[in-house]
Formats: structure tokens, sequence, C-alpha cells
């Protein structure tokens, strides 16, 4: 579950999907990724936007 100013949003992940995550966060890891210099790039975004196809409902 994910809550925000936006709303509730509530989801469920595969074992597959949550593996993929975790392979793609070690990879990014062994790539430096979690560095204080890549970090601070990611960081400096102002704004982030999450579009959905459902409508929000709480």
């Amino acid at each position: 579950m994910l809550t925000g100013t936006g709303g509730i949003v509530h989801f469920e992940l595969t074992g597959a999907m949550k593996d993929g995550i975790l392979k793609l966060y070690n990879l990014y890891a062994a790539a430096g990724g979690t560095s204080q210099t890549n970090l601070d790039k990611i960081t400096s975004v102002q704004y982030t936007a999450i579009e959905t196809n459902q409508l929000q409902t709480e």
C-alpha cells in the first residue's frame, strides 16, 4: 500500500516481480548506484508525477 496526498493505492507484486526488483537493485548497487555522487543526482529532481489508469477510492 502506498499512501500520499492523492490517496491510497493498494497493489500486489508476484514473487517474480519482487525477484526482478531485487535483481535490478543489486545491479544498480554493483555499479555504484548508491554512491553519494549518484544519490545527489537523483535527489535533485524537482517534480515527480505518477499516473494510474484507475480511479482512486478511499
